[in-house]
């Protein structure tokens, strides 16, 4: 299975957790938490992923770097390598509709659902060059290791209390889903 189908699987995966363990487990702690996470998970996308590694619109430190590579890969949008071929593509063909991965006019609801999903697996490494080879951080290395670090996240989230799997992991990847699509 390719790294696109094993994202989307997740993705749906944790649409489903969200729901049904909010429903089943609501608490206003709970809530509070999801959007803690949240914040964090935003962080990681739009301050890593987006601004520094795909645009390299700032410098900071190792130790932050890691910080928003960890919670923007804990947001289940692909690795940062992944997404930043995503990004660099979407920039190199916007608005086409056979090569943008992110076009939302072709009336497919569901790629837009599942944005993080696009089938990046014939993207040339070039895109994300700057990251992938970067020895500061180890994209490479989250990249290769993306799923088995993401779930052992969760196994651990859920050895601690399984409820933890819905306030730190599920609902605030869904939450950020959604507010991609906003």
């Amino acid at each position: 299975m390719n790294f696109a189908k094993k994202l989307r699987l997740t993705i749906m995966s944790f649409y489903i957790i969200a729901t049904v363990g909010t429903y089943y487990y609501f608490s206003w702690q709970g809530i509070l938490l999801s959007y803690i996470m949240f914040i964090l998970f935003t962080l990681g996308v739009n301050g890593g992923f987006h601004k520094l590694f795909a645009h390299k619109q700032y410098k900071t430190g190792k130790f932050f770097e890691y910080f928003l590579l960890f919670f923007g890969s804990l947001a289940t949008v692909g690795s940062s390598i992944v997404w930043v071929i995503g990004h660099k593509v979407h920039h190199r063909f916007v608005e086409h509709p056979e090569k943008d991965p992110y076009y939302p006019h072709d009336g497919n609801w569901l790629k837009v659902v599942f944005r993080g999903a696009q089938p990046v697996d014939y993207f040339p490494l070039l895109y994300a060059r700057n990251i992938a080879y970067s020895d500061k951080v180890p994209h490479l290395f989250v990249h290769n290791h993306y799923f088995k670090l993401l779930f052992s996240y969760v196994i651990i989230l859920g050895l601690i209390s399984p409820e933890l799997i819905i306030w730190m992991w599920a609902l605030p990847a869904a939450m950020f889903a959604v507010a991609l699509h906003l």
